[in-house]
């Protein structure tokens, strides 16, 4: 089982994974040598909120980065199944995105991965203030956007149903 999370760090707020074993709910030490990793990527904080697994056991990490209520993007993160960051996704094994190119709060609820291996991304973007749509973003295996995915790799939605606040906090393939 892995869980995913954020943790204060050095002052910052980090992304930090953990791994369990199964059935007896411990630590498992072959992910990063004592069951967790944390990821201080920059002196901005980083939030993990969702994660998954694809059948090569790489693990998907995604999430926001950035200051709390300030200009954050989302963050997408490719570990291997040691905990390591995988260097082939996007260079360095973590990415982030502002969603609809604005200077504002982005951020990741929920990732999947389709059976050709491609990472989505789902979750939300502040297109004005206080007014977030939901976005779907679907990366190849290099972390670059996918272009067969509505045109530019991002979809957005905004639901029009009176309110201002459409976001993503799941996704599943049909």
């Amino acid at each position: 089982a892995l869980q995913a999370g954020r943790v204060q760090a050095r002052g910052n707020l980090v992304a930090a994974v953990a791994r369990f074993l199964y059935p007896d709910c411990t630590l498992d030490t072959a992910f990063d040598g004592e069951g967790y990793a944390t990821f201080d990527l920059t002196p901005e904080d980083e939030i993990a909120t969702a994660i998954d697994t694809d059948i090569l056991a790489r693990v998907y990490v995604v999430g926001a980065k950035g200051l709390a209520d300030a200009d954050q993007d989302i963050l997408v993160m490719r570990l291997e199944s040691d905990g390591d960051l995988d260097p082939t996704f996007s260079g360095n094994g973590w990415l982030v995105l502002d969603s609809l190119g604005l200077a504002r709060q982005d951020q990741a609820m929920a990732v999947t991965v389709q059976a050709d291996h491609k990472p989505v991304v789902a979750g939300y973007a502040n297109v004005a203030t206080g007014n977030f749509d939901a976005v779907a973003v679907r990366f190849t295996l290099t972390g670059a956007l996918d272009s067969t995915f509505s045109s530019d790799g991002v979809a957005s939605v905004d639901f029009d149903l009176g309110g201002l606040y459409d976001t993503v906090s799941e996704i599943a393939f049909d």
